[in-house]
């Protein structure tokens, strides 16, 4: 089945340091295994925000499931301990390396340093937040969340729409009820799979503006934008579905086609 070309980059404002050139020269920084959705070489999405780097979208569930761990293991130190622990970047990259052995993860050293000082970041901002600059990102975040919304409504109208067109459509709704089960389960392991990298690939987008100081003004301009892209990948993913539809239908046809010829074959030697 051809890939489909839905997931894309946001371009992050990560880290600005000598690690940049190796999270972006390196062909292969990760192992994940592209689903349907999935295609790294595709920048289909920009942030809004031009000048800045990117976290690949290979890296993306590793990046936010490690920066989760990382934050229920900060909340837990004493005073003290998370004091000792921003002076420097040992203390994270120690609680960095203890989840990715717990996960099975080998990414490269030079990854790793990344992720750790994105996260030391994170623990630093949210450390040092005042009343006011919660009031700020409170605001912001309800700029995050309208986004978010949206997303989660179109996908769910465009699910429904989908899965309605495979069993009740004139073309599909003879078909073996098996088989349309079958189709439907193939697409949407990696549909839901999309829309769960999706949601991390905006929450860590999120926190890349709020570690970078962005005001209120500019991150509803970069919704603003994103949303005229996520029209476009809706469009696509519309496409992509009718194609992978027409394709399957195709590839029953010809199952059909050859079972009844086994059928006239085993009949004519009877």
């Amino acid at each position: 089945m051809k890939v489909l070309k839905v997931l894309y980059f946001f371009s992050y404002l990560l880290i600005v340091d000598l690690f940049i050139p190796c999270l972006t020269s390196e062909s292969n920084l990760h192992n994940h295994t592209s689903s349907l959705l999935v295609n790294d070489k595709d920048l289909v999405r920009v942030h809004a925000n031009s000048a800045s780097f990117v976290i690949p979208t290979n890296l993306i569930d590793l990046v936010y499931d490690t920066l989760e761990d990382a934050k229920i293991r900060f909340k837990r130190l004493s005073y003290n301990q998370k004091k000792e622990m921003l002076k420097g970047l040992n203390g994270t990259l120690s609680i960095v390396h203890a989840f990715l052995k717990k996960r099975k993860e080998e990414p490269t050293k030079c990854t790793i340093r990344l992720i750790a000082k994105f996260i030391m970041n994170e623990f630093r901002r949210i450390n040092d937040r005042t009343l006011e600059s919660q009031k700020k990102e409170k605001r912001s975040f309800r700029e995050h969340m309208n986004y978010w919304m949206k997303i989660r409504y179109d996908y769910n109208s465009l699910n429904k729409e989908m899965y309605n067109q495979l069993f009740n459509d004139k073309e599909t709704i003879s078909k073996d009820a098996k088989w349309k089960n079958l189709v439907w389960d193939k697409w949407i392991y990696s549909f839901n799979k999309y829309f769960r990298k999706e949601d991390k690939r905006c929450r860590l987008d999120f926190i890349c503006m709020m570690q970078y100081g962005y005001d209120y003004d500019t991150i509803r301009k970069h919704y603003s934008k994103i949303r005229v892209l996520w029209e476009k990948d809706m469009l696509h993913m519309w496409s992509e579905w009718n194609i992978f539809l027409n394709n399957s239908l195709k590839e029953l046809e010809k199952e059909e086609e050859k079972d009844d010829l086994n059928k006239e074959i085993r009949y004519t030697q009877n």
